[in-house]
């Protein structure tokens, strides 16, 4: 079964690869991002005791891979990441990262034809698992939260390749009596390959 699954991933990627970077947006798409955003965290233990909230600005990450059907609406496989620290019960400072695998949508105003680019608004949003963990924590108590969460936002191509986007996110990661509420917004700027 591993060798049917790594084969079929194999030969979608390379059939994706075949029709990619070719200077238009349909066919296989790879993009990163980086940026800034603020997150705002209610963590709960159970119904009556609430660790409180929290209100961060944080370092922001997201990838995504998949398919443009055209040259207005790709379809894919996207990871939001919110990377932040705080002091845990010992006073330690630990890292932590607030995250949201999804399946996404981006809609472009304008078609990106290889001859007569130009710039182009687009919305997307998604929905998927929402998690939270300490990434780098050894401790066998570290504790990873998931759930469910969603996003959704606007961006503005500026340049070929290259774009601007705001995005709000929202999840509620949990796990037995340990339960998140998170929201944030970020800003990021954005490389796509296609």
């Amino acid at each position: 079964m591993k060798k049917v699954i790594t084969i079929t991933i194999i030969m979608i990627l390379s059939m994706g690869y075949l029709s990619a970077f070719d200077g238009k947006r349909k066919g296989f798409i790879l993009g990163w991002g980086i940026g800034m955003g603020k997150l705002d965290i209610t963590e709960k233990y159970d119904r009556l005791k609430t660790e409180g909230n929290r209100r961060d600005f944080n370092f922001t990450t997201n990838s995504k891979i998949g398919w443009g059907f055209n040259e207005n609406l790709e379809v894919f496989y996207t990871s939001k990441n919110y990377w932040g620290s705080h002091r845990n019960n010992d006073g330690k400072k630990e890292t932590f990262v607030t995250c949201l695998s999804s399946v996404g949508a981006s809609y472009y105003f304008n078609k990106n034809a290889e001859t007569n680019w130009k710039p182009s608004v687009f919305v997307s949003g998604g929905a998927g698992i929402a998690g939270w963990q300490n990434p780098f924590e050894e401790d066998d108590d570290t504790e990873t939260l998931s759930g469910f969460g969603m996003f959704g936002g606007v961006g503005y191509e500026f340049a070929k390749h290259f774009s601007v986007e705001a995005s709000v996110l929202m999840g509620n990661p949990h796990k037995g009596s340990h339960k998140l509420d998170f929201k944030g917004v970020g800003l990021t700027i954005n490389a796509l390959a296609f």
